[in-house]
Parts: C-alpha cells; structure tokens; sequence
C-alpha cells in the first residue's frame, strides 16, 4: 500500500533546507545593502530592477538580532537537517 521511500525523502528534505539556506543568504544580502542607504535607490541587477525602500532604517539593536541570532537558527537548522540525513 504505502511505499515510503526514505532515500527519496532524505532527498527533498536536503532540497528544501539548502533552498531555505539559500533564501535566507539572498535576504540578508538585501537587508544590508538596504540599511547602508536608508535614502533609497534602485539596483539593477542583470535584467531586473530592485527598488530599495526609501524609509528602510533598522536600529543597531534590530539589525544586530535580525542578522545574527536568525541567520544561526537558519543555518542551524541546515547543520541538524544535514546531520540527521548523512549520518557516519
């Protein structure tokens, strides 16, 4: 009845944590070229244009928790999924 492949699962799940980690890299990118020009401007990036918001300004303290204590709980996250699937 209910096949379950767990090669194939160990799989997605290494997928989708790899893309959360990925997301997460590209959003943190963003959050500092966003905070060092509060002013705002636009990045073209290849073929896109990216509107950086004008009123974007995080206190110290705000940036400080949002780029360290998230970014080791995403990538912990990443640590304890890799180390669950490809165990010694």
């Amino acid at each position: 009845m209910g096949f379950f492949d767990e090669d194939e699962a160990k799989s997605r799940i290494d997928a989708l944590a790899r893309r959360l980690a990925a997301v997460w890299t590209l959003f943190l990118m963003y959050l500092v070229i966003a905070q060092g020009n509060g002013d705002g401007y636009t990045q073209r990036i290849w073929r896109w244009d990216f509107r950086i918001l004008t009123t974007f300004n995080l206190e110290s303290s705000e940036f400080i928790a949002v780029f360290t204590t998230t970014t080791a709980s995403v990538f912990g996250f990443l640590v304890i999924v890799a180390n669950y699937l490809f165990k010694r």
